[in-house]
């Protein structure tokens, strides 16, 4: 019998097994063949032998007991689920998926490559954008350094500019407390002060005043925060106080023995500290005044 007419016989037997562990070829071919006379049973007998052998070489059922009944083997199971002939069934199992196949490696092999040589000329490319955006920031940064210079020049030159010095009144002061609650009610409501209020403030302000115990205690709290909000400006208008009646000493005085809780006088001194001016000998004197002033407190 030809492998062809085996394989015929296998199909009808997984088409009509209708329990995978429990089923006898002899019972489905029988049904099938219904042989007759001896020769026909003993071409049948020959048939059974047959078919158990490429049965169990190719894996689709065992002996299950000597009595003739059979069990499908996971790939018997897997034939007979597949409602496909054993011949269909050999060649979807065999079948080589594409991406198993030889010229897949080559190709994924020439893509790391080209991906390679992609990354090393991209990253190449970077350091070169990198190193001229670092140039190029300190180009920037350099040429900001120098405006900001111009600038603070600019500003000193314009609050001086046709007066070289603020001249304080000779006169008698009063003491006034008007000028004061102005400054204090600009700084409340957050309004910037402008050059016209710090040289008002500074002229307005006088040692005879120490006496009063009620300007005297409004204008020290005043002293820190005119100076707390624009370090700059006061610098450079308590610089141009006239030293006549010795302003200068006053406010430094003041600012070593603030009066109010509460004052940030760190926060004050960082501000000061990093604020650029022309005035350099008067912003170190306050610096140092509120450095005194700082320690004490702590």
């Amino acid at each position: 019998m030809t492998e062809k007419e085996l394989i015929k016989y296998i199909d009808l037997i997984v088409k009509n097994i209708e329990d995978f562990d429990f089923f006898s070829i002899n019972n489905i071919l029988f049904e099938h063949i219904k042989p007759e006379t001896k020769q026909e049973k003993d071409d049948f007998l020959e048939l059974i032998e047959s078919i158990k052998l490429f049965g169990k070489n190719n894996e689709l059922f065992i002996v299950r007991n000597k009595g003739g009944w059979f069990k499908l083997t996971e790939r018997g199971k897997r034939l007979k689920l597949s409602k496909n002939s054993f011949k269909s069934f050999e060649k979807s199992i065999n079948k080589k998926e594409w991406y198993n196949e030889n010229w897949i490696g080559y190709v994924i092999a020439i893509i790391v490559f080209l991906f390679t040589i992609y990354q090393y000329v991209d990253n190449r490319s970077l350091k070169n954008e990198i190193s001229t955006l670092k140039t190029q920031y300190e180009i920037y940064k350099d040429s900001t350094y120098q405006l900001n210079k111009k600038l603070v020049k600019f500003q000193t030159e314009r609050v001086t500019e046709g007066n070289e010095e603020i001249v304080v009144s000779d006169k008698k002061p009063d003491c006034e407390l008007k000028t004061l609650v102005t400054i204090n009610s600009l700084l409340k409501n957050g309004n910037e002060l402008n050059d016209q209020n710090f040289e008002k403030f500074f002229t307005n302000m006088s040692t005879e005043c120490a006496n009063n115990v009620e300007y005297s205690q409004f204008n020290n709290e005043l002293i820190f925060k005119t100076l707390e909000s624009n370090p700059q400006k006061f610098i450079i208008f308590l610089n141009r106080v006239s030293k006549k009646k010795e302003i200068l000493e006053f406010v430094l005085t003041q600012l070593r023995n603030p009066i109010q809780d509460g004052i940030e006088l760190n926060e004050i001194y960082r501000q000061l500290n990093k604020t650029e001016t022309v005035d350099y000998k008067t912003k170190e004197l306050v610096l140092k005044s509120l450095k005194e002033s700082i320690e004490k407190n702590n």
